[in-house]
């Protein structure tokens, strides 16, 4: 434990480093300056972004001082993350097995379209024999890779459901291979009887709930998708966790919003004080779905250092979290939402606003101009801090798109919850989310959830008798 001297003392010497680093261009005192952010002050997640800036003017001279000061800032996270809880994920573990998986079941059809040309070729009645032998060793030899890469997936994760199921089908289906199918699938009646017990964990069922992502964090490139899991890319509305991956960030966030935390997270690795994880909790967030809506939650993110990646940011997101204001409770999900600019232009909203107040499939409020004052009645009267907490109010109840223009019909307005949150982004932008809960439907959903619980605390005292 140190001083308060110790503490003070180190602090200056980091302070004078840097400010000479400002000063003098010096490789020399960009090293030092590093050594001492990775071992006086502790700051491997900005030690390491600055060590990557600088990767590309690094000569072969300094080679072998960059992988020193690399691998110190490696050691240096395994000692923290082996202080975390079991909550923290794997993340090298997670990134090999997906890129192993996908090379897997790229081979398994390389495989079977060799196979097939294979049995195209032996129909023939001119069959080249020569052409049989080579077609034949190409089978074997994927075959074997194929088999190689299926191994390092079960020993890297021996209870991968997915993995098995292929390669069973593979060895029935394609190679014909009675014994070693017969093998592999008793494996897989074990693994899905050891996962059934595992499933009954309600640390593992929390797990399998989180909609994961990953992804890269470097200076000079451009933040990508590094992973997403089945929970996450289902969530957002895509089939496979490849239409996502490799894609900029902003392919799952408003560009705007992407732009901004690549702003934030540049401004805040650069500081020369840190003591913070880059640990944020239940964060405001807008997902972009696979339809281009919104998709409003929150996410808990946490700076990751990765052997493969280098930093990666780990996201955990959430669309179903309770929203308490001093006025009324509600769950997100039951709730529309839009979003508009600092002038109240509409720019996005959830589906669920869409499929409820706008008269048709086809339509884009980037094609339209319109303002949140048009569909929230005498939004203006309110101040900012009522509607923080929440107000009652009324709207209209369709927006006509064939003219983009509102239907303002008085008998026709509808009563509503509205919230109004605020945020300001690094860009200098204005970002105002407003939160519609159309009170008939409130009022249905707080009935059923009264009924729910009615009939679970009834259900509970007739266990108990």
């Amino acid at each position: 434990m140190q001083s308060k001297i110790d503490t003070r003392n180190n602090l200056l010497i980091t302070i004078y480093i840097n400010q000479i680093n400002k000063q003098i261009d010096s490789k020399l005192i960009q090293y030092i300056d590093l050594y001492l952010r990775i071992n006086v002050q502790n700051q491997t997640f900005p030690a390491l972004y600055k060590l990557l800036s600088i990767q590309k003017s690094i000569n072969d001279d300094d080679l072998m001082t960059f992988q020193y000061l690399k691998s110190m800032i490696f050691q240096k996270a395994d000692e923290q993350e082996q202080k975390k809880s079991r909550d923290y994920l794997n993340l090298d573990q997670i990134l090999r097995i997906d890129e192993l998986f996908v090379k897997y079941k790229n081979n398994v059809l390389q495989t079977s379209l060799t196979i097939e040309r294979f049995w195209t070729e032996i129909s023939k009645t001119d069959y080249i024999v020569m052409n049989l032998i080579a077609l034949g060793n190409t089978i074997v030899e994927q075959y074997l890779q194929t088999k190689q890469i299926f191994e390092s997936i079960i020993e890297n994760q021996n209870d991968n459901e997915e993995a098995v199921v292929i390669h069973v089908k593979f060895l029935e289906k394609i190679m014909n291979f009675e014994l070693e199918s017969q093998y592999y699938s008793n494996l897989l009646n074990n693994i899905r009887q050891k996962l059934s017990i595992k499933k009954q964990s309600h640390y593992l069922q929390n797990q399998e709930q989180q909609a994961i992502i990953l992804v890269s964090c470097l200076p000079t490139q451009t933040n990508k998708i590094l992973y997403v899991n089945k929970t996450f890319y289902k969530t957002l509305g895509y089939n496979q966790a490849k239409d996502i991956q490799d894609r900029p960030l902003s392919a799952v966030i408003p560009r705007e919003y992407a732009d901004s935390h690549d702003k934030i997270l540049d401004r805040f690795l650069n500081r020369i004080q840190f003591q913070s994880n880059f640990e944020k909790s239940q964060r405001r967030v807008w997902m972009l779905k696979k339809d281009l809506t919104i998709l409003a939650g929150q996410i808990d993110t946490v700076l990751r250092i990765s052997q493969k990646e280098d930093l990666v940011i780990q996201g955990i997101f959430n669309s179903s979290n309770e929203i308490i204001t001093p006025n009324f409770t509600f769950n997100l999900k039951e709730a529309q939402i839009l979003l508009c600019d600092e002038q109240g232009i509409i720019m996005n909203s959830s589906r669920s606003f869409i499929d409820k107040f706008i008269d048709t499939d086809f339509f884009s409020f980037d094609d339209a101009r319109i303002f949140v004052h048009d569909v929230i009645i005498e939004l203006s009267k309110f101040t900012d801090i009522e509607l923080k907490e929440g107000v009652q109010a009324q709207m209209i109840n369709k927006i006509s798109c064939s003219q983009y223009k509102t239907k303002n019909m008085s008998e026709n307005y509808l009563d509503i919850f509205l919230q109004q949150n605020i945020y300001n982004l690094p860009n200098k932008m204005i970002i105002k989310e407003y939160i519609i809960l159309v009170q008939s439907d409130f009022q249905t959903n707080n009935k059923k959830r009264m009924t729910k619980k009615i009939f679970m605390d009834e259900e509970e005292k007739q266990i108990q008798k």
